[in-house]
């Protein structure tokens, strides 16, 4: 019992994982929120060491993973 409730929960992690947007869309996404309501949108400089740096502190497996990290969450909750 306690096993099939365990594959279900990772399973459904694993599809809320897939369907997470990526970051490739966010500046179509941005101004279709902008648009619904009636904003100007906001165009920002991106800096490409911004990028590298927010990368460079968040995590060296950063393209790997993606968004969610699941050896860091996996590491993080056998330590408590």
């Amino acid at each position: 019992m306690l096993l099939g409730v365990v594959c279900a929960a990772v399973l459904a992690l694993g599809v809320i994982y897939a369907t997470l947007p990526g970051i490739a869309d966010a500046p179509r996404r941005v101004a279709a929120i902008a648009a619904r309501s009636h904003s100007a949108p906001v165009h920002v400089v991106r800096s490409s060491k911004v990028a590298r740096a927010v990368i460079a502190v968040e995590a060296e497996r950063f393209y790997a993973h993606g968004a969610i990290d699941p050896v860091a969450m996996g590491a993080r909750s056998s330590r408590r």
